[in-house]
């Protein structure tokens, strides 16, 4: 059986160094830079959404723990991956046509299912549904599932 953890060194050589170097098209380069800088936007506005909703009654002026942090920070991407299948679903967008339906359901039985420590897996999900959405789809989708203010509290 091949190991596919490890990429031989030729490969890494011959074809994915090179490619790193060679001058990318307009709108790959566009889209790259949207899923950075928008993705950032995403897990910081859930963090943001689902600090503020643990601690509603609680006194915002007062230190917090890190752990408290982290395990929000960590949450997020299960809201954020529930969000962006809703919205997928909801919009009848083609995103679904470029996944097989058996993963599609896989993907979204096992979400209640992980502990927050398995928000790797979650969060990888988020990154590869968000790289599905075009540049136009993810801006509707932070302009539905946030609101202005929040936005601007984030920046």
């Amino acid at each position: 059986m091949i190991d596919l953890t490890v990429i031989p060194y030729h490969v890494i050589c011959d074809y994915i160094e090179p490619y790193t170097r060679k001058c990318q098209k307009r709108g790959l380069c566009i889209d790259i830079y949207d899923f950075i800088t928008t993705i950032t936007v995403l897990h910081r506005l859930y963090s943001y959404k689902l600090f503020r909703r643990l601690n509603r009654h609680r006194d915002l002026s007062v230190d917090f723990y890190p752990y408290e942090l982290m395990y929000v920070a960590k949450a997020s991407w299960f809201f954020a991956e529930m969000d962006i299948w809703t919205f997928i679903a909801h919009e009848d967008l083609d995103v679904l046509d470029r996944l097989p339906i058996a993963q599609i359901c896989l993907k979204i039985l096992t979400i209640s299912e992980m502990s927050v420590e398995d928000y790797k897996l979650s969060k990888s999900r988020v990154y590869r549904l968000w790289g599905l959405l075009s540049t136009s789809e993810r801006q509707i989708f932070l302009n539905k599932y946030s609101y202005i203010r929040d936005i601007e509290l984030l920046e």
